[in-house]
């Protein structure tokens, strides 16, 4: 699975800060642990940690991802890739 992580965290390329306040501001909405581990996820790629830190230490959101692209072929949420489009992070590789 990590193999998938990798191919989906370099299609997704470096997050940004404003990557990290939409991250935390969905956590200030939801609330759940699922966003917390989300925004820890951004905050490690963020301090460009090696992909494997985020991976174990994020390992809820790392393996969404993974599993986004094994199936999907994208990182991003079926929703987020259709609404980007001819944009988004999986059609630029």
């Amino acid at each position: 699975m990590y193999e998938y992580y990798i191919k989906g965290m370099s299609m997704l390329g470096q997050p940004n800060r404003q990557d990290f306040v939409a991250e935390f501001k969905e956590l200030l909405e939801d609330k759940s642990l699922e966003e917390v581990i989300d925004v820890l996820h951004t905050g490690l790629r963020l301090m460009r940690m090696p992909y494997i830190v985020s991976y174990c230490f994020a390992y809820k959101t790392a393996r969404k991802h993974a599993l986004r692209v094994k199936e999907n072929g994208c990182p991003r949420s079926r929703r987020n890739c259709i609404a980007s489009g001819s944009n988004c992070c999986c059609k630029k590789h």
